[in-house]
């Protein structure tokens, strides 16, 4: 992931965990959750991005990459969903194609 050029170095160190120089960063992503509606009393959006989460976990112990990335829709049902587990919106000013917001979590 690129990281926007606004950011402060404090934000940078914050993501790195150890430089604040950086642009880029090995990221995990997450493309798309969803759950059947078929099942939708079986189990909750915030159990499937925690085992997502959990999954991502156990993998950045193996390969490089702290940082959690889901790319979303400016909806603010999907930015509280998002808040509510953890993420963070990261502030972009550069525009993409489909003018998705970014929210990171990072894994300890």
């Amino acid at each position: 992931m690129y990281l926007p050029e606004e950011l402060s170095k404090n934000q940078r160190k914050k993501i790195d965990g150890l430089y604040n120089s950086i642009s880029e960063i090995p990221t995990f992503l997450i493309g798309q959750i969803g759950k059947n509606d078929e099942n939708k009393e079986n189990i909750s959006g915030k159990e499937i991005l925690k085992y997502v989460c959990n999954f991502i976990e156990e993998a950045s112990d193996i390969v490089a990459g702290r940082i959690i990335l889901v790319e979303l829709k400016n909806n603010q049902k999907l930015i509280n969903f998002y808040t509510d587990n953890d993420f963070s919106l990261l502030h972009n000013n550069t525009k993409n194609e489909e003018d998705l917001l970014q929210m990171i979590k990072i894994v300890v």
